[in-house]
This record gives C-alpha cells, structure tokens and sequence, in this order.
C-alpha cells in the first residue's frame, strides 16, 4: 500500500516526540514488499476477469442471443492480455531481483489502475453504455484504487472513471460514437432516453462516491492502526534489545563483582599468610645472624686443621673449595632471608585494610620499589629501567593506594609486553618544583592501544583482557586512587609502538578523612 506522506505518520503519533519520531516511520521495505505483493494480485486478478471477458460474450450470444460485438470485444481482452502479461513480466524481473523498488511499484500501481478504467469504459461502451451490467465494476475498481494509491490519488481515479463513463454516455447520446444495443435485456433502446440517463448515471455516481469515501475511510484507519503496530513493533523491539543488552551487562558486572569479591577474599588470605610465615622468617634470619657469628669463630680453627691434613673435606666438598664459597654462601643465604622477609612485609602492607585515611606521608620511591619486589616474578623477563629522582619529596595520601596504582600500572605494561621481543619497562619520578608536583612515569614498549581503547580505559568495566580473566576495574580504580590524591593522570599511546601512563600528584595536600 502506497501512504500519503510520512509526516502523517508522526502526526498519527504525536505523542512521541524528539530523535524516537524516526522509528516510528514504517519501514520502507515492508512498504515495498507490501505495494509489490498487491500489485501481483491484481495481475492475478486480472487473468480471472480476462477469463469471464473472453466467456461472457460467447455465452451472452449463444445462449441468451444478448448480440455482444464479439469481435470488438475480444479485441479489448486482447489488449488487456498483452499490457497484463507485461506486468506479469515486470513482477518476475522483480522476484528474481529480490527488493521492489517503492517509486517503481508506485508508478506501476497507477498505469494498472487507470488503464483497467480506460478498458472497462471501452467494455462498457461495446455492451450498451448506459445500458451496459458492467459500470458496477468502477466500484471495485474504487476499491482497489483506495487499497492501492494514497486517499486524494484514490478520488482522482473516482472522477476521472466518472468522467469516462459520463463521456461515453454523452457521446452515444449525441450519436457521435455507436450504440451497441442488447436486444434481449432492452426492448428498446434507452441510450437516448436522457430520464433514464440521469437516474442510472446519478446512481452509479452517488454509488461510486460512497465506495471511494468508505473504502478510503476504512483503508486509512487500517493504515492508521498499521502504523501504530509498527510503532509498537519497534518499540518493543528496541526495549527488548535494550532488555538484553542490560541483562548481559547485569551479568557481566555479576561477574566481575564475583571476581572482584574472590579478589578481596584472597587479599585477606595472603595477609594471613603473610602473617604466619613471618615468624619462621625471622627465625630463619635471626639464626643466620648467630650461624654467621659462629662460622667466623669456627673457620680460623678449620682452616689451621685443614693447613696439616690436605685431604679434609667439608660436606664431601674439598675444604678449599668451601672455604672459597662458604662466605658468599652465607651472605646469598642473608640476603635470601632478607629479601623474603621484605616481600612479607610488602605483602602484609599491600593486603591490609584500606582505612581510607589519606594523612600520610607517602615516599613515592619506596612505593615503585615496594612494587618492583612484589612483581619480580612478573617482570624479570623485561628489561627494567629505574630513574628515580634522589630528592623527591614526599606527598601526602595513602600508601596502601598507591601502591595499588603502581602495581596495576605495572601489571598492564607486563601484559602489554607478553609478545614483544626486548620487551622494556621504564619507571621514572621527578619532582616539578615549579608547580610543586611529583611525576611518576611508567612506560612501556609493547602493543600499545587504539585512539577507541585508549579512550575508554578508565570505564569501569571495559576490558580488552577478557579472555585472560580482566575484570575492567584496575584502570578504572586506578584514576579514582589518582583523583583522591588531587592528582590527574596523561595516558600517550600508539598502535605497535608502546604506551606511557604519567601520574601527576601534588605535594602539599591536607588531611582528607573518607
């Protein structure tokens, strides 16, 4: 079907306003596919009433001797053959091109109609003109025209089948064109009975006017409620969409709050562990300390039973050999307990719970090295570079905090490096006295972000990590802890090329309790 204008449709809605009035415009290609679906049934239609045209006056004159022009008429259902077989034609061209164009079938719509109307008038002439059964048939063909053209369009038809058929009447009343006469419907002749003119033509008129207003009326409703289902076909559609969208970030956020929560319980389980392997560790290094002691007692006694007798071995070890290795033994095993006892430490500071005060007086330094230690297992296999500033002042906030900043800062970049070869970690602070701000710097040279991804790096949420178990909160987090402190945070990155997160923090700042 073929509608007026698309502004009818929004002031058919009118209660939906702003940038949502565009979905409430039927789809094009429904309306397409609709016009051309109609448009082939009344090809089919056609081939029915080219069927009674060619038996009807066979009948008409062998049976009821009614003296239809026999040839003249099947001469016009010659003609309605070859334009309907072209439509036919048309509408397989169309098929075969799966998507009917609406300008086409509009103009395609109309030759259809009016040439029907043209037809049934020369039908209507060569069975009797006012005489003729077949002027009822401008009613369907009202009809059709209202299913088919727009309202005005479908009035236009209505007066211009009127003045066909007015025309033929008036032209064989003045004689100017022959009048077929059906001898056994008519005794005599009432085409120049101008009575029976007027009372015959003034009804088929009123009729025809009443189909097309009531047809049309109907029609326009039904395109109306057509409308409207629409509307509400894609409402539905796009809330239903919306729906799924929401529960798949409902679930998403499930589970990243899920790990999030397996996150915190764990931070509870390695602060315990933490606590309890902190006792062995400093009986390990207290007892290294008087072992230590003890062996530089002991060795000078060794060393003079092992200048008389050559053959003397320690731990199946020749004692020279020992004796060579013995003190970097001891030292390699200080230095083990030390740095175990410092990862504890570190382990215990970065678990404990997060009082929110932001009172201290943080040593930047010491953070990036605290995190260093705790991420040795990570970054070993990259190149690491340390340029922290020896005077660097310190900066008042949370230890525990931005620690965590450094550390999934840290932990990023080593994900970032996990496919480059040389791959490089930089980590630099410098004090702007200027501005009285602390930089810290944490490069990287690996893969490096999109201008889309670096975009959206701080949303809560958004990862690019969710194969691996990212959970979209580090980054997220990361520029809360940096907002707290007063700070801000330049994020420069390349495709390929590596990328530089730079923290930048005040260093005078007051107590702040949250």
């Amino acid at each position: 079907m073929i509608w007026d204008n698309d502004r009818q449709i929004v002031a058919a809605q009118g209660d939906w306003r702003g940038s949502d009035v565009e979905c409430f415009v039927p789809d094009r290609t429904f309306r397409e596919e609709e016009l051309a679906q109609r448009l082939g049934w009344l090809v089919s239609l056609r081939w029915l009433f080219l069927l009674g045209l060619i038996v009807a006056p066979l009948c008409g004159n062998y049976l009821l001797g009614l003296g239809f022009p026999t040839q003249r008429i099947l001469l016009a259902a010659a003609t309605i053959l070859l334009y309907n077989l072209g439509f036919t034609l048309i509408h397989g061209r169309q098929k075969s091109r799966g998507k009917p164009e609406l300008a086409t079938s509009r103009l395609e719509a109309r030759t259809q109609i009016y040439l029907d109307a043209c037809l049934l008038t020369v039908l209507i002439h060569l069975t009797g003109g006012i005489e003729s059964p077949f002027p009822l048939f401008y009613l369907f063909h009202a009809i059709i025209a209202a299913m088919l053209l727009s309202r005005a369009e479908a009035v236009v038809f209505g007066v211009s089948s009127a003045c066909l058929y007015l025309a033929t009447v008036a032209l064989e009343y003045a004689e100017l064109l022959p009048h077929y006469h059906l001898q056994h419907l008519y005794e005599t002749s009432k085409h120049q009975n101008l009575t029976y003119i007027l009372i015959v033509a003034g009804a088929l008129l009123f009729i025809l006017a009443l189909t097309i207003y009531m047809t049309t009326s109907i029609v326009g409703s039904l395109h109306t409620r057509e409308k409207e289902l629409v509307a509400a076909r894609r409402m539905i559609e796009a809330k239903s969409t919306d729906l799924e969208d929401a529960n798949a970030r409902l679930i998403e956020h499930q589970r990243q709050l899920v790990q999030a929560e397996k996150l915190a319980s764990l931070g509870q389980l390695v602060a315990g562990i933490a606590h309890e392997v902190n006792n062995p560790i400093q009986f390990i290094y207290g007892n290294m300390q008087i072992i230590t002691e003890a062996m530089a007692d002991i060795l000078p006694i060794v060393d003079a039973h092992a200048a008389q007798h050559d053959d003397f071995l320690v731990a199946r070890l020749n004692y020279r050999f020992f004796r060579e290795q013995v003190d970097q033994l001891m030292a390699d095993m200080s230095d083990g307990a030390v740095r175990i006892r410092d990862i504890v430490k570190d382990l215990k500071t970065f678990a404990r719970r997060d009082e929110g005060e932001m009172a201290e007086e943080v040593d930047l330094n010491a953070v990036v090295k605290t995190a260093l230690r705790l991420l040795h297992n990570k970054i070993k296999h990259f190149e690491m570079q340390e340029h922290l500033a020896g005077d660097l002042p310190a900066i008042r906030g949370n230890t525990n905090r931005l620690q965590q900043v450094v550390v999934n800062t840290l932990l990023n970049a080593a994900d970032a490096l996990t496919h480059t070869q040389g791959g490089t970690i930089n980590v630099a602070s410098h004090w702007q006295r200027e501005t009285g701000e602390v930089d810290l710097v944490i490069a990287d040279n690996g893969c490096g972000m999109s201008d889309e991804v670096r975009s959206r790096i701080f949303d809560p949420f958004f990862t690019t990590k969710q194969r691996t178990g990212g959970t979209g909160l580090g980054l997220a987090i990361v520029y809360g802890i940096i907002e707290q402190h007063g700070g801000h945070i330049d994020v420069e990155s390349r495709k390929d090329r590596g990328t530089t997160f730079r923290y930048i923090l005040p260093i005078a700042r007051k107590p702040e309790h949250r």
